[in-house]
């Protein structure tokens, strides 16, 4: 599956730099493959470009490898690395992420 999404990202002036307002596109393209009905390999590559100071620039690329598990069919753990490469460096990320779903109310047909 792929994403495109922008965001928005206001910083506050610090002692080295004066506040600025910076505009950031991303675009993630992923592949998961199901390996049981409780595992899951995801690979991934998030591509970010941004508008600051005037400029459209390369701001960051994002490649990660995650292993999902489907507790049950509102519950997942996520566990993972990435490697992102910025403009004048890189940086390595573990991750774990647990994800609930909770459903207020059911979709109910009438018919």
């Amino acid at each position: 599956f792929s994403r495109l999404r922008t965001e928005e990202r206001f910083f506050a002036p610090t002692s080295k730099k004066e506040k600025s307002f910076v505009l950031r596109f991303r675009y993630r393209m992923a592949v998961v493959q199901t390996v049981s009905d409780k595992w899951k390999i995801q690979l991934a590559n998030e591509y970010m470009r941004q508008v600051a100071g005037g400029e459209f620039a390369f701001q960051q690329n994002r490649l990660g490898t995650s292993t999902i598990w489907s507790v049950n069919s509102t519950t997942q753990l996520q566990a993972g690395y990435i490697w992102s490469k910025l403009a004048t460096a890189t940086q390595h990320f573990i991750t774990c992420t647990f994800t609930k779903t909770i459903v207020t109310h059911e979709h109910r047909h009438k018919g």
